[in-house]
């Protein structure tokens, strides 16, 4: 199920199967996303479809590792309201995500 996020409030999601993708939905302002995979490792994508595979182009992320990692490139946005998406998936079994969209300086 996609996620829409707000600027500076943590949202726990948890995640479906092995490499099933959760959209996470990014707002205008938001210039990167702070994450922690709990108790799997877990994987993110700048690319892909809400509860599919999440394909081969991803990043793998150990569990219980406070990260973050930068909004995505400019053709990944929304034109219509200058969102941008992720796809976060568990690579090992069910998992819980902890997610906050940030903006630089706060």
């Amino acid at each position: 199920m996609a996620v829409t996020l707000f600027l500076e409030v943590p949202v726990r999601t948890t995640l479906g199967g092995v490499d099933v993708a959760t959209e996470f939905t990014l707002p205008a302002g938001a210039d990167y996303l702070a994450f922690r995979f709990i108790a799997n490792d877990g994987k993110l994508a700048v690319s892909g479809a809400d509860g599919v595979d999440i394909g081969a182009a991803y990043e793998t992320w150990d569990a219980d590792v406070r990260a973050q990692r930068a909004r995505p490139r400019p053709e990944a946005v929304h034109p219509a309201n200058e969102t941008v998406s992720v796809f976060l998936a568990s690579a090992t079994g069910s998992t819980v995500v902890e997610t906050t969209a940030m903006r630089r300086g706060l």
